[in-house]
């Protein structure tokens, strides 16, 4: 739980530490660019963006759950 912990700020005025990642930064996901539309009041469907991040994300994702997981049991 303390691991985990560091990963926050102390307070909300503080900017979250940095953690190494292998993610690439300039990947690209073109579908997202489609399925969220620019007019901000227009519906979207949110299942479909969540299915696209986790093609795209899972990898990342998985990492995320795992050290969840790990924190709090």
């Amino acid at each position: 739980m303390r691991r985990f912990l560091t990963f926050l700020p102390l307070s909300n005025k503080e900017k979250p530490p940095i953690q190494e990642c292998h993610d690439p930064i300039d990947r690209l996901v073109p579908s997202l660019n489609t399925i969220v539309p620019l007019e901000p009041t227009s519906a979207y469907d949110m299942a479909e963006v969540i299915k696209v991040i986790f093609k795209y994300f899972i990898t990342s994702l998985k990492l995320v759950f795992f050290y969840i997981y790990i924190y709090f049991h």
